[in-house]
Order: C-alpha cells, then structure tokens, then sequence
C-alpha cells in the first residue's frame, strides 16, 4: 500500500510540475528556427577550485576551433553538476543537481538569458537530487528512483 501511494505521490507531482511549468506564451528571441539558421551546440563544463564552478557557452560547429571559458559563457553558479538540454524552439533547460532547480534560458546571439527557474525540491518530497529527463518537445520529466531491498522471508 505504501508503495503504491509513493508512486502515486511522484506522478501527480510530476503531472503538476509540468502543468504548471509550461506555457503557451513564447519569447520573440525563440521562434521557430528557420531553415538556414546553424545549429548551435551548448557545453556546460566544471571547473574545481576553491569553490566549484559551471559555465555553459555555446558553440556552432564542434570539429573547428577551440572553445574557452575563460571571458567567455554564463556561469551556472552556485550549481555542483549541471544537466543541460533543449528544445525545437531554442529554449535551453539546466538542470541543477545539488540543488534541485530546473532553470530555463533563451539563447541568443552568444548571450543567455534566464527566463524562469523552478525549484523541484517541494513537489519531491524535499529531494533536490532527482533526475529530468525530456519526454518531447512540451513535457520534461522529473523522476526520483528509491530503492530499497527487500528480504524474501520465505528464503530466510
């Protein structure tokens, strides 16, 4: 019983994340892209120090050149391990591990901008650490796996 009410707590809690977190109403900056717009590729990387830290930057083609963070991306501080994705539109989602907040940006131009952040934690059961996960190009999905073992008392 218990178990049934736990995965019936993480649905409808992922089904009112998402019904809350979309919306209809697009940024101008993300239109459609057109035919002949590059295709642009989003690289987060962690760089250890004193503090930790993420940036994301943006490149359009990965076999020329070199990328470098140094003057250059947005940093995703204070995040520990960042889960980058996006969508058809343009809209690029991070996901902050540690932290539990699902940022959404537009990119544009080599400039991001944060549109809307979430935090995912409350809905979760307070559990920052759950994994997102892009169903489509409307739905992303965030899960959390709890397992525990169970003795079979008929073995024992």
């Amino acid at each position: 019983m218990k178990k049934v009410r736990l995965i019936s707590l993480l649905f409808f809690s992922a089904l009112m994340l998402f019904a809350v977190s979309c919306s209809d109403d697009d940024d101008p900056n993300n239109q459609e892209p057109e035919e002949n717009t590059p295709r642009v590729f989003h690289i987060a990387a962690r760089f250890d120090g004193k503090d930790s830290e993420v940036y994301m930057a943006a490149v359009e083609d990965l076999t020329k050149g070199s990328l470098s963070f140094k003057g250059n991306g947005y940093a995703l501080n204070p995040v520990r391990s960042a889960r980058v994705f996006t969508d058809d539109l343009g809209w690029v989602y991070v996901f902050d591990y540690g932290g539990g907040y699902l940022q959404k940006f537009s990119y544009n131009n080599g400039s991001y901008t944060k549109v809307k952040e979430l935090d995912v934690a409350p809905v979760m059961g307070g559990i920052p650490h759950v994994r997102p996960w892009k169903i489509n190009e409307e739905t992303i999905l965030i899960h959390n796996i709890i397992a525990r073992d169970i003795e079979d008392e008929a073995m024992a």
